[in-house]
């Protein structure tokens, strides 16, 4: 099922696929729905790269979603980077039984025979992820004649790569057979995790944080108008220091707030609170858009295509932050963004931000909220894909501005008050931002296997963060990202019964799982951080050699 090595798609391709895409609608369809056909890779690679068909196997059959594809509620985007492929593990874990069980309405035909036993399919570029503009291809060896270079003396950093056997070779039998194992075990643990009903949520737990938003969000709002405005009598009695520290502690808590409710809109974004789609999108749209003033419909979008290409340069949207943040030097050579619909120019800006990129980011994690709700208008203002309740969304935007600004009203009077409660509250959930990039930002974003498996990419770009139990609450299930990687629905109330299995699956399949405790991971971070930036200073050394002509 895995495949030998491949690279990723030359600019040479990607244009030829993007040039047949042009002219195939001048084309009669040859690869109209028909349940009976038998499909080989070579049609499949067809029908995507040269007739615009979105197109994925799931157990063996052949599925053509093209003309629903705009409908998906994870947005075109996601079936797009599944388009071609073996998309069997990620249809499973990303779908409740329910949506799998309409898939037939669009079933195309099944593999043929020959297709089943191909040791790997073909490498398939879906021309729509790339666009008509021109762009620079990624190539994680572009860098090396510039980091080669022997006047530049670059010392080693170690990249987390394919989690493979370093003695099997990539083009091997063994290799596919060791790829076809991976998915086995992963499979099994699937029905194992599935069978214990680790699956089902625990409503309570849900009840209790409730409880704890109405607290935080109850003690903030009496604080602020009955004791904080300076019209209250509470303020007038107060001293200075009383006065500024309850300030303090209050913008803290709102604060923390919108940092607990952030893991309840996460859960909720999985539909795995509920299990019901219509609730749980009620339940983000309430914690994200009401109380939060972030758009659930952009976070669902931009973070399924994060879940389908983890850690990828040119699809991931959740590493693409130039000009503040570059976590390989991948991107010191513009890269194309299938996200964002343009090439990421590593520009001047970048080349000074990026040089201090690891003694700024937690200054930068301090205001990223802000960026979060102009992306939220950004994507309500202009997205067509996944915005298909733009009314109901900005309603809750403008709600929640309203009340935030209303209660920011009753401290006008003490303008430095206000300042300091804005700054500080949004500061707060810098500890969000942080849990959300730790697990991703030391590792790899390397393509090593053009049809990687599945739970290979989770495990190679994803790491959890070793922590007591005790302290859960307060990650939020973020500690397991790796886990809930491997299984995106399943409730974080589980997380730690299944951590076991976990480790016992990435044993028995030859798999590194990381886990490091919070302050290594930190340093691991940063320590990448660092690596980069100095990476930079060698490309700027290198430019003035190749000026004195050394």
């Amino acid at each position: 099922m895995a495949p030998p090595n491949a690279q990723p798609p030359p600019a040479a391709l990607v244009a030829a696929a993007v040039a047949a895409n042009n002219t195939s609608s001048t084309r009669k369809n040859k690869y109209a729905r028909d349940k009976a056909r038998e499909w080989q890779w070579a049609d499949v690679k067809d029908a995507v790269e040269n007739h615009g068909r979105i197109l994925f196997v799931y157990k063996q059959d052949v599925y053509d979603v093209t003309a629903w594809a705009k409908n998906h509620p994870g947005g075109e985007l996601a079936l797009r980077h599944l388009n071609g492929k073996d998309a069997t593990d990620q249809m499973r874990v990303f779908h409740p039984p329910p949506v799998l069980a309409k898939l037939p309405m669009y079933r195309a035909g099944t593999l043929a025979p020959a297709a089943r036993a191909a040791p790997a399919p073909p490498l398939i570029v879906d021309p729509a992820l790339y666009g008509d503009e021109p762009h620079q291809t990624y190539d994680a060896s572009l860098l090396k004649p510039i980091l080669d270079h022997p006047h530049l003396a670059p010392k080693g950093h170690a990249v987390h790569t394919m989690n493979h056997p370093d003695a099997i070779p990539l083009e091997s039998a063994a290799f596919i057979e060791y790829c076809d194992r991976v998915v086995t075990k992963y499979r099994e643990l699937d029905a194992e995790i599935r069978a214990r009903g680790l699956y089902e949520t625990r409503m309570s737990f849900y009840w209790l944080n409730l409880a704890k938003f109405v607290t935080l969000l109850g003690f903030t709002v009496y604080s602020v108008t009955q004791i904080l405005s300076p019209a209250s009598t509470g303020a007038l009695e107060m001293s200075g220091i009383a006065y500024w520290s309850l300030l303090l502690v209050t913008a803290v808590a709102l604060g923390m707030f919108w940092h607990q409710n952030a893991f309840v809109a996460h859960d909720a974004g999985h539909i795995s609170v509920t299990r019901n789609y219509t609730a749980d999108w009620t339940i983000g749209w309430i914690l994200g858009n009401l109380t939060g003033g972030i758009s659930i419909g952009w976070w669902k979008k931009s973070h399924n295509v994060h879940h389908i290409i983890t850690n990828h340069p040119e699809h991931d949207p959740d590493i693409q932050h130039l000009p503040f943040f570059a976590i390989s030097s991948v991107f010191l050579r513009n890269v194309w963004s299938s996200f964002h619909r343009k090439t990421m120019v590593f520009d001047a800006a970048a080349k000074v931000l990026v040089r201090v990129q690891h003694y700024s980011y937690y200054l930068i994690m301090a205001f990223a909220r802000f960026n979060l709700y102009a992306q939220s208008f950004i994507y309500l203002a202009t997205d067509t894909d996944t915005n298909k309740n733009r009314t109901i969304e900005l309603t809750g935007l403008v709600l929640f501005w309203a009340w935030f600004g209303t209660l920011m009203s009753y401290l006008k009077a003490d303008p430095a008050g206000l300042i300091v409660f804005v700054l500080l509250s949004h500061a707060t959930t810098f500890l969000l931002h942080l849990q959300i990039t730790l697990s991703h930002f030391a590792m790899s974003v390397h393509e090593v296997a053009a049809h990687e498996p599945f739970p290979s990419r989770q495990l190679r770009t994803t790491m959890d963060i070793d922590c007591p139990t005790w302290l859960d609450w307060f990650h939020g299930g973020l500690q397991f990202q790796a886990i809930h990687h491997l299984f995106p629905r399943l409730p974080r109330t589980s997380f730690r019964a299944v951590r076991p299995l976990i480790m016992k699956f990435a044993d028995d399949a030859g798999i590194t799982y990381h886990h490091v405790p919070f302050i290594q991971g930190n340093g691991m971070m940063l320590s990448n951080f660092a690596e980069v930036a100095r990476q930079i200073r060698i490309v700027f050394r290198r430019e003035k050699l190749d000026k004195k002509g050394i």
